[in-house]
């Protein structure tokens, strides 16, 4: 007789809340924060626009369980309005916004 098995993926994680952004002064960059909904993410993924609704592209990462992050590579022109999203990640997939 032959054997056949499977294993099945997680679910995708829960999506992080209260996200915010707040300008350091000190570095001049964008510092990201969310609230990790989450007890089986790897990770996060960010994403950043200058659009709200469009143009995102993925810039930075964070580790499972980490709830910060600094945009340590976009130098912040004068009046910029930038946009970010936070998804959290694992085997199963990603969040929804």
């Amino acid at each position: 007789s032959e054997e056949a098995s499977a294993t099945t993926l997680p679910y995708p994680p829960a999506a992080p809340e209260a996200a915010a952004v707040a300008y350091e002064q000190t570095s001049k960059r964008f510092r990201i924060s969310w609230l990790d909904m989450s007890d089986n993410e790897t990770g996060f993924i960010i994403e950043r626009s200058t659009e709200r609704l469009t143009g995102y592209q993925v810039v930075g990462s964070a580790a499972g369980n980490e709830t910060d992050w600094l945009d340590s590579n976009y130098p912040v022109p004068r009046l910029a309005k930038v946009y970010y999203r936070i998804f959290a990640i694992n085997a199963g997939g990603r969040s929804t916004t």
